[in-house]
């Protein structure tokens, strides 16, 4: 019930907190309307994963939630956007690397950054990358690593998003 820009940022807040406590309020921001809410919230379980590798995560439950993020149409999918504009603070909690910080879609950082949390990191980012190069066997390496280590529902609905060339951002 609190206003929006006070609730787009407590995800950051709580990705300080290394407690269970943040984690359960962070997955219960998942479930909020707002895009950049549930992006900010994804980032920050991403961030507080790495820093706190003893906090517990439920992967169906973050399957699912990926599962139901990339269940909207493509024009909601590369038409997301933040309101609040990066800086330097941000790029610990990011998943992205300077390379494409400028120009990756947010809808697939969200997703990624879910992953990221059930799967390993170093070749998830790997595959992120390569979904945004313009290479198509980079492409297709990346897809490959997804198709392998994905639920299938949620590949095939990743694909269905993606298939069309490079990810726009």
């Amino acid at each position: 019930r609190q206003d929006f820009a006070i609730r787009r940022r407590i995800p950051r807040i709580l990705a300080r907190c290394s407690q269970q406590r943040a984690v359960e309020g962070l997955l219960g921001a998942l479930e909020d309307p707002r895009f950049e809410i549930r992006f900010q919230a994804s980032r920050a379980l991403d961030y507080l994963h790495q820093n706190n590798p003893q906090l517990r995560y439920d992967p169906a439950l973050l399957f699912a939630t990926v599962s139901r993020e990339l269940s909207v149409s493509r024009p909601i999918w590369e038409g997301r956007k933040l309101l609040d504009s990066r800086d330097a603070s941000d790029q610990n909690f990011s998943f992205l690397d300077e390379i494409l910080r400028g120009r990756a879609n947010q809808s697939l950082e969200h997703v990624f950054s879910l992953l990221a949390v059930v799967l390993p990191r170093e070749p998830l980012k790997t595959s992120f990358r390569a979904l945004h190069a313009e290479d198509r066997l980079l492409r297709g390496l990346g897809l490959e690593y997804l198709a392998s280590t994905l639920p299938a529902e949620v590949y095939n609905k990743l694909l269905a998003l993606v298939e069309d060339g490079a990810v726009k951002p």
